[in-house]
C-alpha cells in the first residue's frame, strides 16, 4: 500500500492573463500582494535558471543552493528579441 497519489486539476486559461492583470493592478493601486510570495517566486527562478545551467552542462544535475549571483542568469532582452522574431509577421509586437 502507498500513501501517494495523483491529482488531476484543469486549469482554465480563458481568462488567466486578464486575471492576472488584475492582481498586478490591485497590488499596484493597494500594495497588498495578493498573488504569490516573493520567495516563491524566486525560488521558481531558481528552478528554471538551474535547469539552464544543467542543460547547459550536458544534463549534469545542479542543486539551487550551488546557484550564485555571479552564474549567468535570465536574459531578458535576448528573451525579448527571439521571442519578437518568432512571430507572425502578421502580428504587432511591441
Amino acid at each position: 500500500m502507498t500513501t501517494k497519489n495523483t491529482t488531476v486539476f484543469r486549469l482554465d486559461t480563458k481568462n488567466i492573463y486578464k486575471n492576472l492583470l488584475d492582481r498586478i493592478c490591485d497590488y499596484m493601486e493597494t500594495g497588498v500582494n495578493t498573488t504569490v510570495s516573493v520567495d516563491w517566486l524566486v525560488e521558481s527562478i531558481k528552478i528554471m535558471l538551474a535547469g539552464k545551467v544543467s542543460r547547459e552542462n550536458g544534463g549534469i544535475t545542479v542543486d539551487i543552493t550551488s546557484l550564485s549571483e555571479y552564474m549567468p542568469a535570465y536574459d531578458g532582452a535576448a528573451f525579448e528579441e527571439s521571442y519578437a522574431a518568432a512571430q507572425s509577421p502578421n502580428k504587432i509586437y511591441l
